[in-house]
């Protein structure tokens, strides 16, 4: 009941920043594609991603805010109930790509014309969001279409805290980004992805013994 602190860390599959591309290349459905690129984007929690509305959207300043999560008790269940994030560092707002905020652009004008529609509705969804199985059809559609390795719907968070890593973005950085409770988290669960510095400790010295 002890974890091993020799444990190996357990490798996460996840898409590099080409093969996602890869990925939503060809995609047929605006909504789809927007709802993948939240999800690998932000590095959104699947019930993150599913909980947003378009008030939670800040046009003006090309922000999201993640202050809920909608949770169900099974995958396929339409019933769903809106609670707080994960923890309260889950409560977070993030600048959106110009990518994504163009795609939300244009989802917003295609969903506003349909009846009933209000801030409140859901982004992937209407007034009901998408349950957790259809966002899984939707994964696997396109990974089909695109001819990649399908890779799980909390992955894209896992290949978007690579992405954040392979760019240099420091522990703290990464950290706050995935609303994580603390850097610790952050560390545990993906300490094998950040660069080995050895080298550069060496280079230090030397320089450092350079100047003696």
């Amino acid at each position: 009941f002890f974890k091993d602190p020799n444990e190996m860390l357990e490798e996460k599959d996840v898409y590099t920043f080409e093969e996602f591309q890869k990925y939503i290349t060809g995609s047929t459905s605006l909504n789809d594609k927007t709802m993948v690129e939240m999800l690998y984007y932000c590095g959104l929690r699947r019930g993150e991603c599913r909980g947003l509305q378009w008030s939670d959207i800040d046009w003006n300043n090309k922000l999201v805010s993640i202050t809920k999560q909608a949770v169900s008790s099974n995958d396929h269940e339409k019933y769903y109930e809106l609670t707080p994030p994960k923890t309260a560092k889950s409560v977070r707002t993030l600048p959106l790509t110009d990518v994504l905020y163009n795609d939300l652009v244009s989802l917003y004008n295609e969903k506003k014309k349909l009846y009933g529609f209000n801030q409140k509705c859901f982004i992937f969804g209407d007034i009901d969001p998408l349950t957790f199985g259809m966002m899984s059809r939707i994964n696997e559609k396109k990974t089909k279409n695109a001819d990649i390795r399908r890779i799980p719907l909390h992955s894209f968070r896992h290949s978007c805290a690579s992405l954040l890593i392979n760019t240099g973005q420091p522990v703290t950085t990464v950290s706050k980004y995935l609303g994580h409770a603390s850097t610790k988290e952050t560390l545990d669960t993906y300490a094998h992805m950040f660069p080995n510095n050895l080298t550069n400790v060496k280079n230090t010295m030397d320089n450092l013994n350079l100047n003696v």
